[in-house]
């Protein structure tokens, strides 16, 4: 039992949080996969946003998720942290890992990128066979 892992707890900076509480939930794909634990003001002047993430689900906390705050989808006048993932696999985040947060417009970008250089990447490969 005590090998077993815990729930995974992340830090995200943020420059504005939109009114995220305590409480409020971290959304992947539709699912409520945690919830903010804390949201502290720093001395620096910006936020530092304490998430947990339930043991089931922190096998989608890779370096390739990106975290940004929406107005939360179920329960109307809260706001959310939703985490998107810009790749599939890569290495898990440890536990108090600290990350820059985001805002939805620029994942959205990073991951249209990571698809056309996928793509491209397989449309040289068709050109090469081809060419043989």
């Amino acid at each position: 039992m005590g090998c077993e892992a815990e729930n995974l707890n992340l830090f995200i900076r943020f420059d504005h949080i939109d009114g995220l509480k305590s409480e409020d939930s971290l959304i992947f794909e539709t699912n409520r996969i945690g919830k903010v634990d804390e949201v502290t003001y720093t001395k620096k002047g910006d936020y530092l946003v304490e998430l947990m993430i339930y043991k089931p689900y922190a096998n989608a906390a890779t370096e390739h998720a990106r975290f940004f705050i929406i107005s939360d989808p179920q329960k109307n006048g809260r706001s959310a942290v939703e985490m998107i993932q810009i790749l599939k696999g890569g290495r898990l985040l440890q536990n108090n890992t600290v990350l820059e947060g985001s805002d939805k417009s620029s994942v959205i970008i990073e991951r249209l990128g990571k698809d056309l250089e996928k793509g491209n990447g397989e449309f040289q490969k068709r050109v090469q066979r081809i060419c043989r």
